[in-house]
C-alpha cells in the first residue's frame, strides 16, 4: 500500500500498541485479505494526510486487534444507518 500512498502523498504509519507475541494461530489469508481491503479504502478514500494501523495484542482474550484510521473524507451522518446495522 505504501507506493499507491506515496504516490498521493498520503503517510502510512504503523504502530505496535504494545508486545505482540512471535507465534500466533490464525488464518494468513483471510487476515491478509481483510487488512488489504481496509487499508486500501483508507488509502483510496485519503487525499491528503495519513492512514494509521495500530495493532495490539489482548492477552487475556488472546486477540490480536488492529484499528485503521485515516484523514479522509469519511462517511456522512445520514448514511450510517443505510450502510451499518447495529
Amino acid at each position: 500500500m505504501r507506493p499507491r500512498a506515496a504516490e498521493k502523498r498520503v503517510q502510512v504509519l504503523l504502530e505496535l500498541d504494545g508486545p505482540i507475541p512471535e507465534r500466533l494461530v490464525s488464518d494468513p489469508v483471510r487476515l491478509r485479505q481483510i487488512l488489504l481491503n481496509l487499508v486500501g479504502n483508507a488509502v483510496k478514500f485519503t487525499s491528503a494526510g495519513q492512514v494509521r494501523v495500530r495493532t495490539r495484542y489482548d492477552a487475556f482474550d488472546r486477540t490480536l486487534e488492529f484499528d485503521v484510521e485515516d484523514s479522509g473524507i469519511g462517511i456522512a451522518e445520514n448514511v450510517l444507518d443505510e450502510i451499518f446495522e447495529p
